[in-house]
């Protein structure tokens, strides 16, 4: 019943997590703290699980814009559970999880992996994942896709247009402008091609140069996506060295988006 984990001689049978079953994001009002969304259809049971909200609380106050960590292909549970601990430590306004492509919220692995955050942290069930980044973009949001860095002569012209890096990004403080949505897909295959090809930057971790890698090279030339999602999100909510930010002015009615 615990899935191989240390159980310490207790069991609790309780509800699933709930993740109401989210079609887009609408455009978000930073004077009340709240994202409109569209739901898909749900039974009666999974309503009583997961509520039927209209609009997603957020805690976004201050300088920024919201933040939303979008999940896809990541089959580890412990991987999953590492995102949301990371995602709510760092104050992400929800975790947004393609259900038919990641393990199951149901998973012991992924509620000890989180330590906890699975119960804290807004999960958002994607029935429709591409659906959702296209729609969502069209009420504003900014799509980041995660990749690996290029090598020269593969990428696009296109793709060549849209790449920035974590160093760029935490320099640029996309956040200070719109909301955003940044997508992490599985360590093997990356993100599907449906969902780059609608994001709006392709961003990469931007790796110091190994100027002696013969010595010690033992073959480890990428990050688990636990990590990667760590240095990517905190990336992101780096918080501009001065001046006053859209978000700020927007709380204020001089300025949408």
């Amino acid at each position: 019943m615990s899935g191989d984990r240390p159980h310490n001689g207790v069991v609790l049978e309780t509800s699933k997590l709930p993740a109401p079953p989210t079609l887009s994001l609408s455009k978000p009002d930073l004077k009340t703290s709240i994202i409109p969304l569209t739901l898909d259809r749900q039974s009666a049971e999974d309503i009583a699980v997961n509520g039927a909200p209209s609009a997603l609380s957020t805690s976004t106050k201050g300088w920024r814009y919201p933040f939303v960590i979008m999940l896809d292909g990541i089959l580890d549970p412990a991987n999953l559970g590492s995102v949301m601990r990371t995602a709510h430590f760092y104050g992400a306004d929800a975790v947004a999880i393609a259900t038919n492509t990641c393990a199951p919220l149901a998973s012991a692995v992924l509620a000890k992996a989180s330590s906890g955050a699975c119960e804290a942290v807004q999960l958002l069930a994607l029935p429709k994942p591409a659906n959702f980044v296209f729609d969502s973009a069209k009420a504003g949001w900014k799509i980041y896709a995660s990749v690996a860095p290029a090598l020269p002569g593969q990428a696009t012209a296109r793709d060549v247009s849209r790449q920035t890096t974590t160093t760029a990004v935490s320099l640029d403080s996309p956040l200070a402008r719109a909301p955003v949505i940044l997508m992490l897909g599985a360590e093997g295959e990356g993100l599907r091609n449906n969902l780059t090809s609608k994001a709006d930057h392709l961003v990469s971790i931007e790796a110091e140069e190994k100027t002696n890698r013969a010595v010690n090279d033992v073959g480890v030339d990428s990050l688990n996506v636990g990590v990667a999602a760590g240095v990517l999100i905190e990336a992101f909510m780096r918080k501009p060295a001065t001046g006053t930010t859209a978000a700020e002015k927007a709380r204020q009615g001089d300025l949408g988006f």
